[in-house]
């Protein structure tokens, strides 16, 4: 295997964790909402927590395998636009992660332990809409890797 392989199986394999656990997480969500019961709530709640701890490291290891991809290729640059587009993708996943989805899923969970079930629910539905917006963009991102547009 030549580092170029091994570095393409890395981005690969955890860009398939990024992208495969949003949609998992987008379905369980759904379903916890509708049930709306406090303990479903609080189900979504530490799925997303979960998560976001999770996405957090296959979202670097994305970002790290993909520059090294880029190094290691002479005909890839960084100006490309399909490599643009995917660093424009994970640098909106890690601003997302820390600025909107780490507060509010805590705000979720502490609303959830005092009880007030209707804060956690519209806290909760915003994580959600938040998170098909980042599974879009994610989708758009895994477009750009597999036609290229500008290589």
């Amino acid at each position: 295997m030549t580092s170029f392989e091994l570095y393409k199986f890395i981005h690969v394999f955890a860009a398939m964790i990024w992208v495969g656990g949003s949609v998992l997480i987008e379905f369980t969500a759904a379903r916890g909402l509708k049930a709306g019961q406090r303990d479903d709530l609080m189900k979504v709640a530490k799925d997303s927590e979960t998560g976001g701890r999770l996405f957090a490291v296959a979202g670097a290891l994305v970002l790290i395998f993909g520059v090294l991809m880029v190094v290691d290729v002479p005909l890839y640059e960084f100006d490309q636009l399909w490599i643009v587009i995917g660093i424009l993708g994970v640098a909106i996943g890690a601003f997302l992660g820390p600025a909107y989805f780490t507060p509010r899923t805590n705000a979720a969970i502490a609303a959830l332990d005092a009880d007030d079930t209707a804060t956690a629910r519209s806290t909760l539905e915003s994580i959600v809409w938040m998170a098909r917006l980042e599974l879009l963009i994610l989708v758009i991102v895994v477009w750009a890797m597999i036609t290229r547009p500008g290589f």
